[in-house]
C-alpha cells in the first residue's frame, strides 16, 4: 500500500512538472484571460514573460516558475489581496536607451531566489 502511494505521487510530479510552459504576453489585459497570452493562462511553474508595452493585472493568486518583464513600457500590477509566488527569479530587463519597466505591488509577491534587475545592454 505504502508503495503504491509512493507510486502515485511520483507518477503525478511527473506529469506536472512535464506540463509546464513558456507563456509570453501578447496584449495588456488580465493575467487570467486567454487572449492576453501566447500559449494560454499561465498555470504554476510556467516561466512567464510580459513583453514590451504590455500591462498585465493580476486578480487572482497564483504561482510560476520564473517571471521575465521585458522592455520599456512594461508592466506587472498585482491586485490587493492578490499573491503571486515565484519558485526561482524575476528578472526586469529594459530595453533601448532608457530603463522603464514597472512592477506594482498592491498585493504580495514571493521570490525563492529574489529579483535580478539588467541594466541596458547588461
Amino acid at each position: 500500500m505504502k508503495t503504491s502511494i509512493l507510486t502515485s505521487v511520483f507518477i503525478l510530479l511527473i506529469g506536472i512538472s512535464s506540463t509546464a510552459k513558456t507563456t509570453r504576453s501578447v496584449a495588456s489585459g488580465n493575467w487570467n484571460t486567454s487572449g492576453t497570452w501566447d500559449n494560454g493562462v499561465p498555470v504554476p511553474g510556467d516561466e512567464v514573460y510580459i513583453e514590451n508595452g504590455d500591462a498585465v493585472t493580476l486578480t487572482a493568486t497564483t504561482s510560476i516558475s520564473n517571471l521575465y518583464i521585458e522592455g520599456n513600457g512594461t508592466s506587472l500590477t498585482i491586485n490587493t489581496g492578490v499573491i503571486l509566488s515565484v519558485s526561482n527569479y524575476i528578472y526586469m530587463i529594459p530595453t533601448g536607451n532608457s530603463q522603464s519597466n514597472n512592477l506594482v505591488i498592491n498585493g504580495t509577491i514571493y521570490s525563492s531566489k529574489g529579483m535580478t534587475p539588467r541594466t541596458v545592454g547588461g
